[in-house]
């Protein structure tokens, strides 16, 4: 805070401008990294069969819109 308060005062917008894109860097990055990191796993993960080469990732209708 005193940072951005004092690049402000001194009119130096390039460092204000670094810091705004570090934080959206941080907020997009690492925010959705939790999720992933806290979401429980399965067990039987590793013992799904593989799909067919030719089924798509995402069904029809996920792609449709």
């Amino acid at each position: 805070m005193i940072v951005v308060a004092t690049a402000f005062i001194a009119g130096l917008i390039a460092l204000l401008v670094g810091l705004m894109i570090l934080w959206n860097n941080l907020v997009h990055r690492v925010t959705p990294s939790f999720a992933l990191a806290l979401d429980p796993g399965r067990d039987d993960a590793v013992r799904e069969k593989r799909r067919p080469r030719n089924e798509p990732v995402l069904g029809g209708r996920a792609v449709r819109c």
